[in-house]
């Protein structure tokens, strides 16, 4: 299996579609940049990597929650869990990774965010974007090679 661990700020949420879509809210908050889902798109499609939530969104609702807004949005891809929540992004992907991730049979994993603060125990798997542009095609195309490399998997 392979791994999506996706910010949402900064990656989904940008700043241009902030200003460019001001109060364009519904229940679970900010809508996505419509540009950011359609490289989801294109990554899950290509990669069939499954998608972890390591975005402070999780907290509000947990999986329950992440998956509701990815089918009331008709989001590409499947949300399959959210990390724990105990401060430092890095050691909650690590955890994830070494428990669940492990039962699960996770070989491939990519990390998807905008800021590299508590990120130091993945930076070898991190993708970073920019809060302006989010997910682009460049970082679609980065984070599409990392999970279809051949070589390396959970532990390396």
């Amino acid at each position: 299996m392979k791994v999506i661990f996706l910010d949402i700020d900064g990656v989904m949420v940008t700043g241009n579609h902030l200003i460019d879509n001001p109060g364009h809210e519904d229940g679970f908050g900010h809508g996505f940049d419509r540009n950011a889902i359609h490289e989801l798109g294109i990554i899950v499609e290509t990669t069939d990597a499954k998608i972890v939530i390591s975005s402070a969104w999780r907290i509000m609702g947990g999986l329950p929650a992440m998956r509701a807004l990815w089918k009331e949005r008709e989001l590409p891809g499947q949300v399959i869990d959210v990390t724990p929540n105990f401060g430092d992004r890095g050691d909650e992907i690590k955890t994830w990774l070494d428990t669940t991730g492990r039962e699960r049979g996770v070989e491939q994993w990519v990390v998807v965010d905008d800021d590299i603060h508590d990120l130091g125990r993945v930076s070898d798997k991190l993708v970073v974007t920019s809060f302006r542009y989010g997910l682009t095609r460049d970082r679609t195309l980065e984070i599409i090679r990392i999970l279809e490399e051949r070589v390396g998997g959970l532990h390396e």
